[in-house]
């Protein structure tokens, strides 16, 4: 399965990437500004994607699993973990397969709207 600290670091940093070119992709006139006042917040980066998208897409379990990554993303205790922190007291890794398994069901809903095709 690989380092959990690793692998929630990188479905966070791939909620990011995902959520941030829908945003680009969705509204052109979204400017540079605006993506850094969103950050790494992976909870405002969801807020502002979802006010594009149908409610009923949104995933409880997916939003919780979301959250509580989003604390340790934010901090970047993933990223760069406290080696006594980690030693003595581990962050406790959410199961990210409920995000994953929502994050898999939002990219085959944008393949079928063919989202990422370039606009002319």
């Amino acid at each position: 399965m690989g380092n959990t600290n690793v692998v929630a670091h990188l479905i966070g940093q791939a909620t990011e990437l995902l959520g941030k070119s829908f945003l680009l992709w969705i509204d052109t006139d979204i400017r540079n500004s605006d993506l850094q006042r969103i950050g790494h917040d992976l909870i405002k980066l969801n807020d502002e994607v979802y006010e594009h998208l149908d409610h009923r897409l949104i995933d409880k379990e997916a939003l919780r699993t979301l959250e509580d990554l989003h604390a340790l993303f934010k901090r970047h205790a993933l990223r760069y973990p406290d080696l006594l922190e980690f030693i003595f007291t581990p962050p406790e890794i959410p199961d990210c397969e409920p995000l994953l398994k929502h994050l898999h069901r939002l990219l085959r809903f944008a393949d079928r709207l063919q989202i990422w095709q370039f606009k002319y």
